[in-house]
């Protein structure tokens, strides 16, 4: 996330801060991304739960999004290891 996003100070129980590291360290991601992603996932069970047709159908598209820029990613990164290889083989 860019240092332009708005910022947000929160207070939590001590225990339910160690638990919030540990998981980030699990999950290989910074504490701030660890605590995104849990509240989204609040966030995306809720619209779930309330079955709003509307709230849905906007999930689903910013959840295809999310999959394009993934692949798109993947895409990327897969040439660029190929193009890695390619100039590995040719210093041999």
């Amino acid at each position: 996330m860019a240092r332009s996003e708005p910022q947000i100070n929160i207070r939590l129980p001590q225990n339910l801060k160690d638990q919030v590291h540990e998981l980030a360290a699990l999950n290989k991601r910074s504490v701030n991304a660890e605590v995104i992603a849990a509240i989204e996932l609040v966030i995306e069970r809720n619209i779930l739960k309330n079955r709003n047709p509307e709230s849905i159908k906007n999930l689903y598209k910013k959840k295809q999004l999310k999959i394009e820029k993934q692949e798109e990613f993947n895409k990327r990164l897969k040439k660029l290891e190929e193009e890695l290889a390619s100039i590995k083989l040719g210093k041999k």
